[in-house]
């Protein structure tokens, strides 16, 4: 499949992939964003394409892992760790023990 083709091909499941990213976001501005950046590393990554792929299988499990990835990003920024308790811990123990945690 020449580039041209390629490019054509990802373009015309383009229409296809909308209502998965939709199902996944929940959030139609999120989706086209979604839809775009797996377009984006579909062309950028047209050498990892093999010949005789499903590219509509393809596409589809760039587009979950963008999602998936995404998520776990967004979760990381939103865990808090609280260490509260621990620094108490430790300035008690380290402060009438003389060692942190050994009380």
């Amino acid at each position: 499949m020449s580039e041209l083709e390629f490019s054509n091909a990802v373009i015309d499941f383009s229409s296809n992939l909308k209502p998965f990213a939709i199902n996944l976001t929940q959030d139609k501005e999120e989706a086209n964003d979604l839809v775009q950046e797996t377009i984006y590393r579909a062309l950028v990554n047209r050498e990892k394409f093999r010949e005789g792929t499903n590219l509509k299988a393809w596409l589809f499990t760039i587009m979950k892992n963008i999602f998936i990835n995404g998520y776990r990003r967004k979760s990381k920024r939103k865990t808090l760790i609280d260490t509260t308790e621990n620094l108490h811990q430790f300035w008690y123990c380290q402060n009438h023990h003389g060692q942190p945690f050994r009380c």
